[in-house]
């Protein structure tokens, strides 16, 4: 998906010093404008002023359209901030065949972004990049994350915010998820909607 370059909304520096969350579909450009938004914040601040937790597991194709996806895959910035991320973290909906593989893949999910988000707690870096925080919010409590993004001075949080994304069995997670993306986009400055 090519994005249009970026206006004064969508610049990082028009962006410091607030909390700012990009919402959308699948598929909606989330994941390249953070990546793009993260390229000009790498350019122009230090190391240790920037922290990226990744979120997000390997982009995947739904419907035909490429979905998701880490920030390593969109961009070579990540090697200029501190970088968390999993490599076991999993899409629950999308890559689990039964209820009880949805539920599990949560809770790995939760616990593995726990640890990133205790490690980010341990040691916060003024400028705070979330990538798909959906995957996060399929599980309550919120608690870490919220505090993560309250001690940022500005964060750039990117998630899923849909309804193509759908089960074949009721988890409850779908609406977990959209509960927890209300709860946060309160304590947001700034809503970016993608369509």
């Amino acid at each position: 998906m090519s994005l249009p370059s970026l206006t004064p909304w969508f610049r990082f520096q028009d962006l410091m010093g607030r909390k700012t969350l990009i919402i959308g579909e699948a598929g909606s450009g989330k994941t390249s404008l953070t990546a793009r938004i993260l390229e000009e914040a790498a350019g122009t601040r230090s190391l240790g002023e920037v922290t990226a937790i990744d979120m997000a597991p390997p982009s995947i194709v739904v419907g035909g359209l490429k979905a998701g996806g880490r920030l390593q895959e969109f961009t070579s910035a990540i090697g200029a901030v501190k970088y968390l991320w999993d490599p076991n973290i999993k899409p629950p909906r999308l890559s689990s065949r039964t209820a009880s593989e949805v539920l599990e893949a949560v809770r790995r999910n939760k616990a593995a972004i726990d640890a990133m988000l205790d490690e980010y707690l341990g040691n916060p870096s003024p400028i705070l990049f979330v990538n798909d925080v959906s995957i996060y919010l399929q599980a309550e409590p919120y608690t870490r994350l919220f505090r993560a993004v309250e001690l940022a001075e500005t964060a750039v949080v990117n998630g899923y915010y849909g309804r193509s994304i759908g089960l074949n069995f009721d988890t409850g997670v779908s609406e977990v998820e959209r509960r927890g993306m209300r709860l946060l986009m309160r304590r947001m400055d700034r809503l970016i909607h993608l369509r």
